[in-house]
């Protein structure tokens, strides 16, 4: 019965092609629910199609991805349940789209909408805040761990957050991602500034915190965690030019099937270097495989959602969302603060990779997530709230004539997107730390320049208006009430 599974995937599949034809985008050609769309189409839709047409069991690393019997109905439930919670983004999605939000552009009427016309002393005061805590915090920790040599070396090693030094200082690598963030604002600054000094300025910065971020990115041995850093800058300046180039899409394919091939042996090559040759040899062997190795990388949400829905709550309890409350407490620095007694409990996604049996670490999607909370009301409840939760950050980076709105309206866009396939709420907090501390500077400085507006106004030119209005309506009364005949011209007239 499995098979049938095939049917509901193409289903899926034409649903998200067809919500992305014909719904209308109001902040350029990519949005929020557009990049989500593409990672559910293929955790979702191309998945199980894969995963049943194609024999898995001759990709060695792959083989955990069918766990269960191809021929159990478990997969064509599975297939159900994330229709379902697709539908579930788009009604989420769809209704906070349209609450009733006031929109204030008007000062007259009230305070003004946020405005991200930020001043050029603002945007680089934030930058260099927030670059000097990031370059600082990752100076200490690569010391920390035995220097620059040691920093590429155990990339892979490191990946998992394991601390096999004995230092206090290794919760500096949830730090240090503010060197991204602070690409962030340098970035805006060189983009948008009409000072060519300024712009100079920001260009140098910008590039010491583009090295430092790709050599943070390389030790942290993530993939998509590369892949969505690099894709921030071409799709934030397409949405600020209007302009769709050609050239960059297709350099971005490129860029993406390349990572997703070799991503992990160029990560691993200071430590094992014939791994990137023998894996280029066996892409050239079998080029005809090379589809299938991508689809295989996205599988695992797929795969674990059957995983989850015969282990839950057979075997496993529900964890009734559990996970949410102390998912933050895990980027505690615990040996810094002397929070040493307390022991976390395994993360959602240590436990689905026990399960499996599988190496490295097999992350917890957002439907399984869902699943593993509260059964088939998880997967409506996590489907709605992560619908709502796009609808809302879309709205409030809304702004699309400003880079300093548009560049983290962009990095909040692949935040997103890629929490399809990782919601372990571990993983939330740990990723969405930096950018949310970067968030509420920009969101400071943006209150603090919508208060000088109002501020600055010039309300005794407002109340001349108001009273011009006034005189305006008061004269358009009485030529109505002079149009109206009165008494004695309606008495019939004698001759």
């Amino acid at each position: 019965m499995g098979i049938y599974a095939i049917p509901v995937a193409l289903l899926l599949g034409g649903l998200i092609i067809l919500v992305e034809l014909k719904r209308k985008k109001q902040r350029g050609p990519v949005d929020f629910l557009t990049l989500v769309n593409a990672i559910y189409f293929m955790s979702f839709a191309a998945s199980p199609i894969f995963l049943m047409t194609y024999d898995v069991e001759t990709m060695s690393k792959w083989t955990w991805l069918t766990k269960e019997p191809r021929d159990s109905a478990v997969y064509f439930y599975a297939a159900l349940i994330a229709l379902l919670a697709y539908i579930g983004v788009l009604l989420g999605y769809g209704w906070a789209q349209k609450l009733p939000i006031k929109n204030r552009v008007h000062i007259p009427f009230g305070r003004p909408a946020l405005s991200y016309a930020i001043s050029e002393k603002q945007l680089l005061v934030c930058g260099l805040i927030i670059g000097a805590i990031g370059t600082l915090s990752f100076g200490v920790y690569t010391m920390a761990i035995g220097g620059p040599s040691k920093l590429f070396e155990l990339a892979i090693v490191l990946r998992g957050g394991g601390n096999i030094f004995d230092s206090k200082w290794m919760f500096l690598k949830n730090v240090s991602p503010f060197m991204l963030v602070a690409s962030y604002f340098f970035y805006a600054l060189m983009k948008q500034s009409k000072r060519p000094d300024i712009k100079r300025l920001a260009a140098i910065l910008f590039a010491i915190m583009f090295a430092l971020s790709l050599a943070l990115l390389f030790h942290k041995a993530g993939r998509m965690g590369l892949l969505s850093y690099l894709i921030t800058f071409p799709i934030a300046n397409m949405l600020f030019t209007g302009k769709i180039k050609l050239r960059t899409i297709v350099f971005g394919g490129l860029f993406f099937v390349f990572i997703t091939l070799f991503g992990k042996q160029i990560f691993n090559y200071f430590m094992y270097p014939e791994g990137l040759t023998q894996r280029m040899g066996t892409v050239s062997e079998d080029t005809g495989g090379v589809l299938a190795m991508i689809l295989a990388e996205f599988a695992f949400p797929f795969a674990t959602l059957v995983n989850v829905m015969t282990s839950y709550p057979v075997a496993e309890p529900f964890r009734w969302f559990q996970d949410v409350a102390v998912g933050w407490m895990y980027i505690i620095p615990d040996r810094l603060l002397g929070l040493g007694g307390i022991e976390l409990p395994a993360t959602v996604s240590q436990i689905n990779t026990e399960q499996f049996g599988a190496s490295g670490t097999v992350p917890v999607d957002l439907v399984s997530f869902g699943y593993l909370s509260m059964g088939l009301a998880g997967v409506v409840i996590a489907a709605l709230v992560f619908g709502i939760m796009l609808a809302f950050m879309d709205r409030l980076f809304k702004d699309t004539s400003r880079m300093a709105c548009i560049i983290f309206r962009v990095a909040w866009m692949n935040f997103f997107a890629f929490r399809v396939m990782y919601s372990d709420p571990e993983m939330f907090f740990a990723a969405s730390f930096s950018l949310a501390a970067g968030t509420v500077m920009l969101l400071g400085s943006a209150w603090h320049t919508n208060k000088k507006q109002v501020k600055e106004y010039d309300w005794t030119h407002e109340r001349q208006g108001e009273s011009a209005e006034l005189d305006h309506r008061a004269a358009d009364r009485r030529r109505r009430n002079d149009a109206v005949p009165n008494g004695d011209s309606l008495k019939p007239r004698t001759v």
